[in-house]
């Protein structure tokens, strides 16, 4: 819920720039820029989606004509960082870093966005092209002001959703992170000893080669698969 302010004005935007009409616009403009790594406009607005969810994102390749090229831009996506990664950056990044914290968290997001036109490039080399045209076509609707009740309503979607996740995915979790640590009865909460600590002492020499030497980021990242806030709450448990 600490984070729920800063998703929202991340959602308020998005939800204005989408009813304007200035998404379509944002594909046209970079169609010449994306192809230089083997993309097109097209891939722009599945991309800029990812930024408040990889899922509709990778949903929103659907509209595109290309195969070859619904298929890179699916792969590039998981590179840029979501709204679910917020709270994980914005914790690592206090506990790490004293000074210019926002600006690492803004190099954090340049860095996905550069990996993902670098993967789309090596990608582009790697899938033949097709034989069908892959000229980028878009309907350029008028520009107008926002409608502000779509606007609030397709916001007020995305917090609700959020807080769903956060409410039943994220707690669930919690909790059962927590009996995990605490069984069998009589051990040390999130000891060694207790079934989570056997787990990642049991997972930890295939994290080792990344630095990790201790048990429980390896719960964490574990955890973190199915929802990556879920990253924060696990180390917070254990």
């Amino acid at each position: 819920m600490v984070f729920l302010p800063v998703l929202g004005i991340l959602y308020l935007l998005m939800s204005i720039l989408e009813d304007t009409g200035y998404m379509a616009r944002a594909a046209a403009l970079w169609d010449n820029f994306m192809r230089l790594f083997g993309l097109s406009g097209a891939s722009v607005i599945p991309m800029i989606l990812g930024f408040g969810c990889n899922v509709p994102a990778v949903y929103a390749t659907r509209a595109m004509r290309s195969t070859r090229q619904k298929l890179i831009t699916m792969m590039i996506i998981p590179w840029i960082s979501c709204s679910a990664r917020l709270p994980v950056y914005t914790v690592f990044v206090a506990a790490f870093f004293k000074e210019k914290k926002s600006l690492v968290i803004f190099f954090l997001y340049f860095l996905g966005v550069l990996l993902a036109l670098i993967l789309g490039a090596l990608l582009s080399k790697s899938f033949k092209s097709e034989s069908e045209e892959e000229d980028f076509f878009i309907e350029l609707t008028s520009y107008k002001l926002p409608a502000w009740s779509v606007v609030f309503n397709q916001t007020w979607m995305e917090v609700r959703e959020f807080v769903y996740k956060a409410g039943t995915v994220i707690l669930a979790l919690s909790v059962f992170i927590w009996a995990l640590a605490s069984l069998p009865p009589g051990v040390d909460y999130a000891g060694e000893g207790s079934i989570v600590g056997h787990v990642g002492k049991w997972l930890l020499p295939i994290f080792e080669p990344l630095g990790i030497s201790d048990w429980k980021p390896v719960v964490a990242l574990i955890f973190g698969a199915l929802a990556k806030e879920v990253v924060v709450g696990t180390l917070g448990t254990l």
